[in-house]
């Protein structure tokens, strides 16, 4: 049997040779910025965890007890019902902030559109894992969990794509909103780097 699986892509834009080369210095995010990377990044972290738990409750069905079934079921659950909660939170937040250009205003909007659509598969993972996770439900979580969360994943997963192309057009740096990091060239050049603190 094969066992569908929570995949997440994001491709992100390969640097040139040339931009590989120089420190670029980060520019300070602008309270809009930083408001608008909190209630996306928060919101696609949750969904992360939420599809990481379903797919941890794929991985081994046939060997697992039906305890560890209905556990990592709840788990599934709470996930779901924290990434609901986390959702409405996003959306009044996103909402709030005022976006000046017409295309940013468009990405805000899309952005939007695309947390509302999350209800629909946090409402399948509620209505599916709520019941599979009381006890003694290990063996329907075994032969139904997959099937029945298959819309669940593909939700996430269609949210996860627009994450990256809505964010540049809202003009937020994709990096902060994924939780990524800097990018190597937004690091000070390596003589101006702190050295690594020694233990003492």
């Amino acid at each position: 049997m094969k066992y569908a699986a929570f995949v997440l892509t994001l491709i992100l834009p390969a640097s040139t040779a040339f931009a590989q080369q120089m420190v670029v210095p980060s520019r300070p995010l602008t309270p809009l910025q930083v408001s608008s990377i909190e209630a996306i990044g928060s919101l696609n972290d949750s969904v992360n965890a939420a599809g990481a738990a379903i797919a941890a409750l794929q991985r081994d069905l046939e060997k697992k007890t039906g305890q560890v079934l209905e556990a990592q079921a709840r788990q599934v659950r709470d996930r779901c019902a924290a990434t609901e909660l986390q959702r409405l939170r996003s959306i009044d937040s996103l909402k709030a902030q005022t976006f000046t250009t017409d295309g940013a205003k468009g990405g805000q909007r899309d952005m939007l559109a695309s947390m509302k659509k999350l209800k629909k598969p946090l409402d399948t993972c509620a209505s599916v894992f709520n019941p599979l996770s009381e006890a003694g439900q290990g063996e329907r979580v075994r032969g139904y969990a997959i099937s029945q969360s298959k819309p669940v994943v593909k939700g996430f997963n269609e949210f996860n794509r627009t994450v990256v192309d809505l964010s540049k057009k809202m003009g937020l740096p994709v990096r902060a909103v994924l939780r990524a990091g800097p990018a190597p060239t937004d690091l000070p050049p390596p003589q101006q780097q702190r050295p690594p603190a020694q233990n003492r």
